[in-house]
């Protein structure tokens, strides 16, 4: 079990730097007393286990209803006297103790149904009540202080909850000056903000922890407005708004009532129509005055003359469609879509936005500022609601003193020493293909002749000869052609090639964009090959370059891919084009890597990825993927819906990455070095306990016992880093766009590469722990890896362990840069993402989509969906002829 940090924890090698963080300081002056709530609710008359599901599951808006029901409506409570977390957790106020155990057991009806709540005491050590000690903050006192902060804003309409978000429709930055996204949408910001506390050899500190969010939210506008912004191009709402009230645009409506029926439109959103608020289920095909139906006392009726005659009311635009709802259909120029929480989105955004979201990123000093603004902001900020629980904040992000590490050096075949980033036009592969490649190319280009796709093979086989690759002279096949989307057409093509051409190695496909099914079929059905690579590249031309042109300048890159993909001989080993020149001790004995990750989503499956590496080089991967069910295993052996965060067939999928590794080096590891990816902080005993317990029982399957370190990587959390600059690091006069390649004496910047930070700012989980910022931050502000070792019976120091995950980030072979987190585990992530893609191409709908919807039914289809997978596709990618060549990058 954890224990309390010990000196031991903390590194101490490289150049000490003086930084800043987004955690401030809290001083915890007289709370008042609260004590501790289990809430159990349950749906009266919920069907058995097995039934068809009468009623829908209890969500969380209807368990908040509940409680507020119980407590404020009936018990006269004051808002103010307590708090629930919509799930298991109640707080109040000391005082309210005796009002809480009288209503300890009952029934609350809502609208559309009735639930029972159970209250019970939530007991400490000594078997008492608990009361909550906010000067200790152990785990309870900080789930208490987010449940409060979050129930403060859910009564604030400034301010909405999303998830672990609040965000702040109404929040303006000072310095960004534009938030207009797509489809009439808003960029809305806000922040995360939780109470934490951070070690160091002084003690426990506790903070504050705030980063800025952004979220994509629509704003209250008339229907006819928001249809406006989804027929801007070259004029403006208004003038489309002019130009529809004139009678015209029919057509152009036509053209988009595929869009506003889809995702991105009017479908889903609420909407406000003579007082009563509705939700859109869709956009007629019709417009108003050719919309017909039947009416009992006006006979055949259009809806432009029902409306004229029920409410006479003549509608200004009856050429435009009509929302639905249920039954009804109403006029567009009616409705007013309602903006605030309802229409926000929620989880990851949508690839339209991210990509505008990106260009709308801060530079570092100005996030830094609006952190500390929102910090000081008792409108929108969490200061208030911290003050009210007795907890008052520093208002100066806290001062961290960290460390910034050597870059280890890397050795190509051309070069005594690579610099790390920005190598890939110089290097020359240090173990490339050791025969001629056999390679083909299928074009797709919309643009171009026959000579353009000519000179650009040319550049291929120059540049692939420059990094190492030998291409055979000609291509074959070489094919120019439409693009196919139909997955037996795409079979029948690689079928063709195989028939024609026996043994290819690399197949070259240049394909006109994204969005189409092409990619995943190829992927699909090519990755299971055998000694079949493929390679693609978008035909994505720039104002001054052709398609072929603006192809060639990615060449450099591309081959550094290329080269991981192909084997070192014609039938066996993985070529590479970068090693360490001097890697730690611990790399340059018998050491394997293994980085795991797992995904959830994918053709109603969950995904886990395990990859190890092939040798020393540390550079190729053998790659071992496993479909599994997303529904956890609980205490009654029973699924249930909870996503399934272990790796199920973890012990086999060690078992078969010993055995490549004992193929290809002659004898099994005696060191491992196990990065798992995808685990939060309350998962950690999971991997300790079922994970950790799968490596021993495959270790005692070969009478091996080689010495682990197991580390946790996450890149989902909050805290961040700045360095001020200084005059040495200044250069030229900082002017452009967010100073781009300048710094500005004075201001904050992202922190160099290589930087390290655990004392004083090291979480309190009891494992040893540090951010590690390994790569060069190139837009906005740079977010460090998490790193916490669980389990080390390598007998490494913490300089030892941060030094080997650092030196791991420089060898990722989709890329000349470092890398943000160690590549073991970043691989294991694409290896996973690789297989959801071949999951949603297998399985075009997920589970549960039929008529059935029992659990039982769904857990069993996604059993077979599992087995299926494995014992096939899965099968196949695992097959020796794929290992150690990233197929799946």
């Amino acid at each position: 079990m954890p224990v309390e940090p010990a000196a031991d924890m903390f590194g101490k090698e490289g150049s000490t730097v003086q930084v800043v963080c987004n955690h401030f300081v809290l001083r915890i002056e007289a709370p008042e007393p609260w004590c501790a709530w289990q809430v159990q609710m349950d749906l009266v008359g919920a069907p058995r286990r097995g039934e068809k599901e009468r009623t829908p599951p209890m969500t969380v808006g209807m368990r908040q209803a509940a409680m507020k029901n119980l407590l404020q409506d009936r018990q006269d409570l004051n808002a103010a006297d307590w708090c629930y977390d919509g799930d298991l957790r109640l707080y109040t106020r000391t005082a309210t103790v005796q009002v809480i155990r009288s209503s300890s057991t009952s029934t609350v009806q809502l609208r559309n149904a009735q639930i029972q709540v159970k209250i019970t005491e939530v007991k400490d050590p000594n078997g008492k009540h608990q009361e909550l000690d906010l000067q200790r903050l152990d785990t309870e006192e900080l789930r208490f202080i987010h449940v409060a902060m979050k129930q403060d804003s859910h009564g604030d309409e400034e301010r909405v909850v999303v998830g672990q978000k609040v965000v702040c429709p109404k929040l303006q930055l000072a310095c960004m000056t534009e938030r207009s996204l797509l489809y009439g949408r808003e960029v809305w910001m806000g922040y995360m903000a939780m109470v934490q506390l951070v070690q160091s050899r002084r003690g426990r500190t506790p903070t504050l922890l705030l980063n800025l969010v952004s979220s994509v939210g629509l704003p209250e506008m008339p229907a006819i407005e928001l249809l406006a912004h989804f027929l801007r191009g070259k004029w403006t709402n208004k003038e489309w708004i002019e130009y529809l009230g004139q009678g015209h645009g029919e057509r152009d409506v036509q053209g988009i009532i595929d869009t506003l029926n889809g995702p991105l439109g009017m479908r889903g959103l609420r909407v406000q129509y003579q007082g009563k608020k509705k939700i859109v289920s869709g956009i007629t095909q019709k417009p108003a005055r050719h919309l017909w139906f039947s009416h009992a006392e006006y006979g055949n009726v259009s809806v432009q003359e029902y409306f004229l005659k029920k409410y006479n009311t003549e509608l200004k635009y009856p050429h435009l469609p009509c929302l639905q709802w249920g039954q009804s259909c109403v006029p567009m120029e009616l409705v007013t879509i309602l903006g605030g929480q309802h229409n926000i989105e929620a989880g990851k955004q949508r690839p339209e936005y991210q990509a505008a979201l990106a260009r709308m990123t801060l530079s570092p000093h100005d996030w830094l500022q609006e952190i500390q603004s929102l910090c000081q902001n008792q409108r929108f900020g969490p200061q208030t609601s911290l003050h009210n629980l007795g907890l008052e904040v520093t208002l100066e992000p806290m001062m961290v003193i960290g460390r910034v590490l050597p870059a280890p050096g890397l050795q190509a075949k051309n070069s005594s020493l690579l610099e790390p980033n920005s190598y890939a036009r110089e290097v020359q592969a240090i173990a490339p293909p050791k025969f001629q490649v056999s390679w083909g190319v299928w074009c797709f280009a919309s643009q171009g002749q026959q000579s353009d796709l000519d000179w650009f093979l040319e550049e291929w086989q120059r540049k692939g000869q420059h990094h190492g690759i030998n291409f055979a002279p000609k291509p074959y096949p070489k094919l120019w052609g439409h693009l196919v989307e139909e997955e037996d057409q795409v079979k029948d093509m690689i079928s063709k090639l195989l028939q024609d051409h026996k043994r290819p190695k690399l197949l070259l496909v240049l394909l006109p964009g994204k969005g189409n099914t092409f990619y995943p079929c190829l992927k699909t059905l090519a990755d299971t090959v055998p000694g079949f690579a493929t390679q693609c590249m978008l035909c994505q031309g720039k104002r001054d370059q052709t398609q072929f042109q603006a192809l060639s300048s990615k060449l450099d890159n591309v081959l550094l891919k290329v080269v991981n993909k192909l084997p070192s001989t014609k039938d066996a080993g993985a070529a590479h084009s970068v090693e360490l020149a001097q890697p730690h001790r611990i790399l340059s004995s018998k050491t394997m890597v293994i980085g795991a990750d797992v995904t959830h989503g994918c053709g109603g499956l969950s995904v886990a990825g395990v990859v190890g590496s092939c040798d020393g080089s540390f550079a190729s991967y053998f790659a071992i993927p496993r479909a599994q069910s997303p529904f956890a295993l609980n205490g009654e052996k029973r699924r249930s819906r909870r996503s399934e965060e272990r790796i199920v067939e973890f012990e086999d999928m060690v078992q078969d990455l010993l055995q490549l590794w004992k193929r290809d080096n002659g004898s099994f590891p005696e060191n491992i070095l196990y990065y798992r990816d995808g685990v939060s902080n309350g998962q950690f005993s999971q991997v300790l306990n079922y994970e950790m317990a799968a490596m021993d029982k495959a270790f005692q399957k070969f009478d091996i016992r080689p010495k682990l370190l197991v580390l946790v990587c996450q890149k989902r959390h909050q805290t961040r880093f700045w360095k001020k600059t200084d005059s040495s690091s200044c250069k030229g006069k900082g002017k452009g766009k967010n100073c781009k390649g300048k710094s500005v004496e004075g201001q904050y910047e992202n922190v160099p590469p290589g930087f390290v930070a655990d004392e004083g700012i090291a979480a309190t989980s009891g494992f040893p722990n540090f951010y590690l910022v390994a790569h060069k931050g190139l837009k906005g502000t740079c977010r460090p890896c998490h790193c916490s070792v669980l389990h080390n019976d390598l007998s490494l120091n913490m300089d030892d362990v941060q030094r080997i995950t650092y030196e791991l980030c420089h060898l990722y072979s989709r890329a000349d840069k470092t890398v943000s987190y160690p590549a073991p585990a970043y691989y294991a992530d694409h290896l996973c993402e690789r297989t959801k893609l071949y999951l949603e191409t297998l399985y075009k709908s997920d589970i549960g989509d039929s008529d059935s919807t029992s659990t039982e039914r769904i857990v069993q289809e996604a059993e077979e969906r599992v087995q299926e997978f494995n014992q096939t596709h899965a099968k196949k990618l695992a097959a020796e002829f794929q290992q150690g060549r990233h197929f799946f990058c």
